[in-house]
């Protein structure tokens, strides 16, 4: 996806918050998980994540967003404008933190999902620590669940 494709995706996301949030309520589609961990690549600092976050708030799941630590920055201001358009400040928790405090976060029970999006090193110790809830994108080539 080009960044015009992607600042669209996220524009009617925006546009179309309260939408969702009620589809969530209303509809047998919605398959809550409850907490989903998402850890984002420093090198796709908005596509990425942006559009993880929309699938895991349209399912009904609670994200935690664990963005790269470089580029932190860019998520953080996309849920300020998702708080400016009405997205209730308790529906996204954000982590803004280095490795010990994501891993942390990972292997907590609580967490049922996460989804990770890097290397091929730090993915196979998240298949691991995660006794495999994790769903994995390594570089765009590999999908392992």
């Amino acid at each position: 996806m080009d960044i015009d494709g992607l600042l669209v995706s996220a524009y009617f996301f925006l546009c179309n918050y309260k939408s969702f949030s009620a589809h969530r309520v209303n509809s047998n589609d919605v398959m809550d998980e409850g907490p989903v961990a998402i850890i984002s690549p420093f090198n796709f600092p908005l596509e990425i994540p942006v559009l993880q976050l929309m699938g895991s708030l349209f399912m009904g799941n609670k994200p935690v967003l664990k963005p790269a630590e470089k580029c932190s920055i860019v998520m953080e201001q996309f849920i300020r404008l998702l708080h400016a358009v009405g997205a209730p400040i308790d529906d996204i928790d954000f982590l803004n933190s280095e490795g010990l405090v994501a891993e942390a976060l990972v292997t907590n029970d609580c967490v049922k999902l996460t989804q990770f999006t890097g290397s091929s090193r730090v993915a196979e110790i998240l298949a691991v620590k995660t006794r495999g809830k994790v769903k994995i994108e390594d570089a765009g080539k590999i999908c392992l669940y």
